[in-house]
């Protein structure tokens, strides 16, 4: 409707974008070494294609699960639609079972933005229960992980969740005594490891999030975000003065590990920049979408 000019989004909300017109104009890149190597166009392209790993974890005490034994356990998604929470291992799921029906598949959880009298919202919490935004407080990464804590048996989610959240690295009080080692991975082949082997142990890759615009707003789009990066970027001192990548709130305007932003090829689609595996793989499981407002 043009009320904004841009929104950061993961991989399943800018497929959808795309099916509205928006186009990708700047990317998030999570590894400073990148940073130094900032160009333009189809370098930047590339790196961020290499995109992040979606993953299942678990609790290392609960040593009898695995991916092969998920059915009727309670499972913790970031939000429906999402890459790493929903679209990615519920895509896995539907090409095993080619059953839509994930609400019978698990015993209980929390999927917001799935229908409300479901049971993959009977985990859920907060004012808005089972709502897609942080008025529920399982949505997001950070949000599914402390389901996972809190309730759950498997939580989907980034590769990196699990690292910003143990070992002090989160100072709220359902997460300052976590240890890394409290927790593991499921592998598709059926085995587990340790969330440090998250490498050979990953559900998929996912792109990273995208920066999108309407098309005739997208070369100031990145003017103006290339230009606030180099004066609130990842050197600035969020003690004394706004930082871009960093908020009191999780993940407010963009990853809170985000570490600079790229400019992407001018005029490139939605659907270069996600994949065409990806874009295939979200248009099956958006056959099975039962996101609702």
């Amino acid at each position: 409707n043009g009320e904004a000019d841009a929104m950061s989004l993961d991989g399943g909300y800018a497929y959808i974008a795309g099916q509205c017109g928006l186009v990708p104009v700047m990317a998030e890149n999570y590894d400073s070494s990148d940073c130094g190597r900032l160009g333009q166009g189809e370098l930047n392209l590339a790196i961020t294609l290499e995109g992040y790993y979606a993953v299942a974890v678990v609790k290392a005490s609960n040593r009898d699960i695995t991916w092969e034994n998920l059915k009727g356990k309670k499972s913790c998604h970031t939000a429906v639609d999402r890459t790493a929470g929903w679209n990615i291992p519920m895509g896995l799921l539907y090409s095993r079972t080619k059953s839509c029906k994930f609400d019978e598949y698990f015993s209980q959880g929390c999927a917001p933005g799935y229908e409300k009298n479901s049971t993959l919202c009977d985990l859920c919490m907060g004012p808005n229960k089972c709502a897609p935004n942080n008025r529920e407080g399982y949505f997001g990464y950070t949000g599914a992980f402390r389901c996972l804590v809190e309730k759950g048996d498997v939580a989907f989610v980034k590769h990196q969740t699990v690292f910003q959240n143990t070992e002090g690295r989160n100072p709220d009080a359902w997460a300052k005594d976590l240890q890394l080692k409290d927790f593991e991975l499921l592998c598709p082949d059926g085995s587990r490891k340790p969330v440090t082997q998250y490498a050979s142990c990953y559900l998929a890759q996912a792109p990273n999030h995208v920066v999108v615009s309407r098309r005739e707003k997208a070369a100031r789009v990145s003017m103006v975000l290339l230009n606030q990066q180099t004066a609130f970027g990842s050197n600035a001192d969020c003690s004394t003065t706004f930082c871009l990548f960093s908020s009191d709130t999780k993940d407010l305007l963009f990853r809170d590990d985000t570490k600079c932003l790229f400019k992407l090829p001018d005029g490139i689609t939605w659907e270069k920049y996600l994949g065409e595996g990806y874009v295939q793989a979200v248009g099956n499981m958006r056959k099975c979408s039962t996101s609702r407002e």
